[in-house]
């Protein structure tokens, strides 16, 4: 794997494929971890609170 700190070059295949590669695991992890959450009640009603309206 590249090493971050040598820089990020958009025209070399392997940068651009390992950098894809780190988005859609990242993007599954946290799709993940939505679906886990919401397979919790707490996590459900922990959801509902954030979405509340506030009182202003």
């Amino acid at each position: 794997m590249t090493d971050p700190a040598a820089g990020y070059d958009a025209g070399d295949r392997t940068h651009v494929s390992e950098r894809q590669k780190r988005r859609r695991l990242q993007s599954q992890r946290e799709d993940d971890d939505l679906v886990w959450l919401m397979n919790q009640r707490e996590g459900r009603r922990f959801l509902w609170r954030l979405a509340a309206p506030t009182d202003a």
